[in-house]
């Protein structure tokens, strides 16, 4: 699913949530535009031009990032998928990035997640909130210096991520 602002229409980003009986499976869906956009493209030398603004700019033209990237319900799109199965204690049991196909199964805003949490008779309401109980538990390890702690300047260091399971460097992903 994703799950973004009222009205949005680049949704960027998915993710799947399972609570298992031994821990989570968490997957992450990034839309793989550079399988979209090819080097030298038209589109790729306006995002070039606009990705290093000091301002808030998009990337791509709206229309093209809806009709081209856009995770919208039932279209199939390119993803670089980022999965994770953890312990109960949210420990990384398995982690894999790979190239992926993927088609979201629905479109998500923050008030409707809002109100099927506190809607016990939807149909969503357990998965919902799972998904609560997993980021939020996340969020506590994250700053307590867990998994994903960030750096002094706020930022993420993937090679963080891989000495904690095991890789030398974002490389030996393939």
């Amino acid at each position: 699913v994703t799950l973004d602002s009222d009205g949005s229409q680049i949704l960027d980003q998915a993710f799947y949530v399972e609570k298992k009986e031994n821990g989570w499976c968490l997957k992450i869906f990034i839309v793989n535009v550079a399988a979209v956009v090819g080097l030298g493209s038209k589109n790729d030398l306006i995002a070039l031009s606009r990705g290093f603004s000091k301002n808030n700019v998009d990337m791509f033209d709206r229309s093209v990032a809806v009709k081209s990237f856009s995770l919208l319900p039932g279209v199939l799109r390119r993803t670089i998928e980022i999965s994770f199965n953890l312990d109960l204690n949210l420990n990384i049991i398995e982690f894999k990035i790979a190239k992926t196909l993927f088609k979201s199964s629905n479109q998500f805003d923050f008030s409707q997640v809002q109100n099927i949490i506190g809607d016990k008779s939807h149909s969503n309401h357990l998965w919902w909130l799972n998904c609560y109980e997993l980021a939020n538990s996340l969020r506590v390890i994250r700053f307590s210096g867990g998994i994903v702690s960030p750096l002094t300047d706020g930022t993420i260091c993937s090679e963080q991520i891989c000495k904690k399971v095991g890789k030398e460097s974002p490389t030996d992903y393939g």
